[in-house]
């Protein structure tokens, strides 16, 4: 609590928001949506900024993923995003569910490192 200079109080509260932001990379086909390409085929960028339910379903797999299994980096690492429906007390959301799907090669790492830079 901090007294103002005219006698006023004021209350701070310091609240804790865990979030996280990636740099996606994304595979499709349609030229106007995805200008990048390697190996025949196309690819665009996206940033996701994942908070509250997308951080603890997706955001602590990416980082548990970083710590242990992609410790040369993020870049090695595929994934599948998808999304699911699920009740979260009386509310139906929808809720990304990512799963990694392998590993890429030392060239589609330096791509996807030349793109983000």
């Amino acid at each position: 609590m901090n007294r103002c200079l005219n006698g006023c109080l004021v209350f701070c509260r310091l609240v804790w928001h865990s979030f996280g932001v990636a740099t996606c990379i994304i595979e499709g086909e349609d030229e106007s949506h995805f200008p990048f390409e390697y190996n025949d085929k196309r690819y665009a960028m996206a940033l996701w900024t994942m908070r509250n339910t997308a951080y603890k379903r997706a955001g602590r797999v990416i980082m548990t993923a970083a710590a242990y299994n992609l410790k040369q980096g993020l870049e090695y690492g595929a994934w599948n995003l998808t999304s699911a429906l699920t009740t979260l007390g009386k509310n139906k959301v929808y809720v990304p569910s990512i799963k990694t799907s392998g590993r890429n090669d030392e060239e589609f790492a330096d791509f996807v490192r030349q793109l983000v830079r």
